[in-house]
């Protein structure tokens, strides 16, 4: 049954639930300035189709168990529905709703179209029990639901609850930004223009709804919906999948609402941690890509070789058969209930495991809010940035998921150090020669088949660490491997490794501060600060005045562009001062009246670089020379001094 119906009908004599399989409140900003711009547009004498509202009628036996809206369902008929598809739209439009009334109240404006404030909350946001004060809120969340408790208090009744805040979400969020968005827009409205905004919505806004009858199965039908809207994440689909097989199993009804409490649990759970940290929320198919790997380890690795091995054979993989939609496709679906091949314990198992490992992911992803000590976070850190680039944009570095296994079993700090120094040392030796020069010696190295042998307890970390030890300094002793790196940098001057340029100038940074015993000055990315500096050439790429041009009037272009690219002649800086030092000569970068940001007030480095009173090609060398001098001895790495100038690319330099 469809028909097109405007807000103000759609809440008439009706109750509305987001069940448990749903999804929370994933609309950005963008989204709700999608809607109010259709609002501002829309004339006042026009309709507007903004989208489906698909629902279902809420069973009796369900809804006696809504003790707060027991009354409203009985005394004044009011029909209770599950929104299945639709629920971002209404969502926004009550959170605009309440916005508008708590407008009117502070501005003391009585009504809006002759509805006073009290019409408005009775028709939208909830009706009360005069008796105990009891609210049935016409629009929320189902029992249960992670979000519930946000929506009420936080977003409808501004309670401003500590204790609330504390079930805070990646969704709660979202919430909380829609509000500030709607309340920013509507603050200077008079009556006359929050009337217009009013009533477009109630009354001009035209859903098409979908009422869903009862051959058609409520949890396929969700699924299809996935197009529609924004995009529902893997990790979304996969609840309602679970709570959809909890239904199909042959079992006793206790163990089959055991199953669905057990799965809402879970997923309060995963996203309160993937969402832990607002300035970094973490994917969600990123952890489930990663714990598939984990928990399926098998089936992962045996497909894995199936298909001809690592993921850098891009032309002989079905990706889908390596990612975290394989679970959907062939685990968890209603064929293997049918043939015996799963069963409850299956279900148990896999939600326990995902909820034991997205703690230590969360932990893993975000080590500053962590309970690590301060050097485990550190070191954490440095990996997440080591590995923040992926090959494919949906594969998790086969690295990552072997810290999750060996975080998640390991408790000993000592030994968890030393595993994560041996792969920050590995991974920076990967990117200090690039992949060409090594790959004759990763062959045999194979991280996915270490997370496999580990999974199956023949690896202990004390093994894991003698593995990557000895790579590493295989790679270090290869004279072949040196001989590749010379001609690599001779060609390059270290400019076409951006990220390597970047990484040993940030832990450059950390050396110098632990050395002055000081606090950090600077953001650094290695320390987990997601503003990341930005690379700035002290003699600039693209020089002007008198200054640059009379130091290197000597030099032929070629020569020029390899002193202005070598690793000596950059530092890191943020990027307002990157853009306000540009073209200065060297002097003014380091200090002058007009600009108080100079070298001289920045970080351990720049302040460093001020000690030369000039910045000339001997500067350049000199301190190439020293960063070098840095990285020989900060890794262990065979770096012979004869070859400095070669390959800092300077190897014209006669001093």
């Amino acid at each position: 049954m469809e028909q097109l119906m405007s807000l103000s009908k759609i809440f008439t004599e009706k109750l509305y639930r987001i069940p448990d399989y749903q999804r929370g409140y994933a609309w950005s900003v963008k989204e709700a300035e999608d809607l109010w711009n259709d609002l501002n547009r829309l004339n006042m004498d026009k309709k507007y189709y903004i989208g489906v509202i698909t629902l279902e009628k809420v069973k009796e036996d369900i809804y006696k168990n809504w003790y707060d809206d027991l009354w409203i369902i009985k005394s004044k008929s009011y029909q209770p529905y599950y929104v299945v598809d639709g629920q971002q739209r209404l969502t926004t439009s009550i959170i605009l709703i309440q916005c508008i009334l708590e407008k009117m109240s502070i501005d003391h404006i009585e009504s809006l179209n002759y509805d006073t404030i009290e019409d408005i909350t009775k028709k939208y946001i909830y009706q009360s029990k005069p008796e105990n004060l009891s609210k049935s809120y016409l629009f929320s969340y189902e029992n249960g639901n992670p979000s519930l408790k946000f929506w009420t208090q936080e977003i409808l009744d501004n309670l401003n609850d500590a204790e609330n805040m504390k079930e805070k979400t990646m969704y709660t969020s979202n919430l909380l930004k829609i509000k500030e968005f709607f309340k920013d827009k509507i603050k200077d409205c008079n009556k006359e223009l929050l009337e217009k905004v009013y009533s477009k919505l109630t009354q001009s806004f035209l859903f098409n709804i979908y009422e869903i009858t009862d051959d058609i199965d409520v949890f396929v039908a969700f699924e299809s919906m996935n197009n529609r809207g924004k995009r529902l994440s893997i990790l979304e689909l996969l609840k309602n999948r679970l709570i959809y097989l909890s239904t199909l199993f042959n079992v006793e009804d206790d163990i089959k609402s055991r199953m669905r409490i057990d799965i809402n649990s879970c997923w309060k759970t995963l996203y309160a941690q993937l969402g832990i940290n607002p300035e970094n929320p973490l994917s969600d198919d990123e952890f489930l890509s990663a714990h598939y790997t984990l928990h399926f380890h098998d089936t992962y690795y045996e497909e894995r070789k199936k298909l001809g091995g690592t993921l850098r054979n891009i032309d002989n993989i079905d990706f889908d058969r390596l990612r975290p939609k394989y679970i959907l496709d062939k685990i968890f679906v209603p064929e293997r209930i049918e043939d015996g091949t799963l069963i409850t314990n299956d279900i148990f198992s896999y939600i326990n495991s995902l909820e034991k490992s997205v703690k230590v992911w969360s932990n893993l992803r975000n080590p500053k809010i962590s309970m690590w000590n301060s050097d485990i976070q550190v070191l954490l850190n440095k990996i997440n940035y080591l590995n923040s680039y992926t090959y494919m944009s949906f594969d998790v570095p086969s690295q990552m998921v072997l810290i999750l296994k060996i975080l998640q079993e390991e408790t000993n700090q000592i030994k968890i150090k030393r595993f994560l120094k041996a792969i920050e040392r590995f991974d920076y030796i990967k990117l200090f020669y690039q992949y060409e020069t090594i790959s004759d010696h990763l062959k045999d190295f194979d991280e996915e088949e270490l997370i496999s042998i580990t999974c199956k307890g023949s690896y202990t970390i004390d093994n894991i660490i003698e593995k990557y030890e000895k790579k590493s300094n295989e790679i270090i002793t290869s004279q072949l491997t040196y001989s590749r790196l010379l001609k690599l940098y001779s060609k390059s001057s270290f400019y076409n490794n951006k990220r390597l340029i970047f990484y040993t100038l940030s832990d450059y940074e950390l050396k110098l501060m632990n050395e002055s015993k000081s606090p950090q000055k600077v953001n650094n990315a290695l320390l987990g600060d997601r503003n990341f500096a930005t690379i700035e050439h002290i003699y600039p790429q693209r020089t002007s005045g008198t200054y640059w041009i009379n130091l290197y009037k000597k030099y032929p272009t070629k020569q020029k562009n390899r002193l202005k690219n070598t690793i000596g002649n950059f530092v890191l800086v943020s990027e307002l001062k990157n853009s306000k030092l540009s073209n200065k000569s060297f002097p003014e970068k380091k200090e002058n009246c007009e600009n108080v940001v100079g070298y001289k007030y920045g970080s351990f480095t720049e302040i460093e670089i001020c000690k030369n009173n000039d910045w000339g090609a001997k500067e350049i060398l000199e301190r190439g020379i020293k960063l070098l001098v840095f990285i020989k001895e900060r890794w262990g790495l065979n770096i012979k001094k004869s070859d400095y100038k070669k390959i800092l690319g300077l190897e014209f330099l006669k001093f």
